[in-house]
């Protein structure tokens, strides 16, 4: 039982950031980072503790709250900063916070969830893993969603 403490030390961070990235809400997404622990202890026990399975219990329990309530979550406009700095910088990283999600809100949900996996540190291998998908079709999928998703900062779209 301690390794998985050590696990939840590890991910605990890291799963609230992908549910809050997702969710666009603080209050639910802290919710769903303990449930998702609690659904991997329950199911899987603490000597299984995976970090791509996690991620998809995470993802599962957001599906099941957005059933539950019936309601899209849409993707956040902004999400609270907290870097320091002078206001310049600050304005300057809002507005950039903004495009990138501007951006990633028109990418398709399979997409924008793939390059947000990628960007939280998981591999290729645990991603696929995580979508039952091929370690090939991840890394054609992500590097197209990357493609896609320069074009439309690129183009100021």
């Amino acid at each position: 039982m301690k390794e998985f403490g050590f696990f939840y030390e590890q991910y605990r961070d890291k799963i609230f950031a992908f549910l809050l990235r997702r969710s666009g809400d603080r209050e639910l997404s802290e919710d769903l980072t303990q449930e998702s622990f609690v659904r991997h202890l329950k199911r899987y026990g603490g000597s299984t503790a995976s970090p791509y399975l996690l991620y998809t219990i995470a993802r599962n329990a957001l599906v099941d709250h957005r059933r539950a309530r019936k309601t899209e979550i849409p993707m956040p406009e902004e999400v609270a900063d907290h870097d320091s700095g002078d206001a310049e910088s600050l304005f300057l990283a809002r507005e950039q916070r903004q495009r990138m999600d501007a951006a990633l809100g028109r990418l398709p949900e399979r997409e924008r969830q793939l390059l947000v996996l990628a960007a939280s540190g998981m591999r290729y291998a645990q991603i696929a893993a995580a979508l039952g998908l091929n370690e090939a079709n991840v890394k054609v999928l992500v590097h197209r969603a990357r493609v896609k998703l320069r074009q439309f900062l690129d183009n100021g779209e």
